[in-house]
This record gives C-alpha cells, structure tokens and sequence, in this order.
C-alpha cells in the first residue's frame, strides 16, 4: 500500500548525529520517523530550499505527479 506524505520536519539524533526526517500523511495525521544519510538530508533541505542544481538529482527521479 502506498501512501502519500510530505516532510513535516526534520533533526539531527544526538545519539547518533544522524539526520531524522518526519514524514507525515497528507491524509490522516498518521507518520514515521526516519533516519537518513547526511548526503540525503543535503539534498532534501537543498529541495526544500528550492535551489536548483545542474543536472537531476535522485529526489527528482522520483517525484510522483499529484494529477489523477
């Protein structure tokens, strides 16, 4: 089953200082907390910063369209 989140926020575990990421559901108000990579969590800030790159990124190759 898929689900549709977005980024709801995103720390640094102390324990660990590996970036966490909250995703949450657009359409209840379940979600999960993740632990990603320090290039990841480059990428996804530069995302939601809307800096654009040069070429693609990974994050962009993915991007599902939200048109039914």
């Amino acid at each position: 089953m898929l689900y549709r989140v977005n980024i709801a926020g995103m720390i640094m575990d102390q324990r660990s200082n590996t970036p966490m990421i909250f995703l949450k559901s657009i359409d209840d108000d379940q979600g999960i907390l993740i632990w990603i990579g320090i290039l990841e969590a480059a990428s996804i800030v530069k995302a939601l910063e809307k800096f654009k790159f040069d070429r693609p990124m990974t994050h962009d190759l993915l991007k599902i369209s939200s048109k039914p």
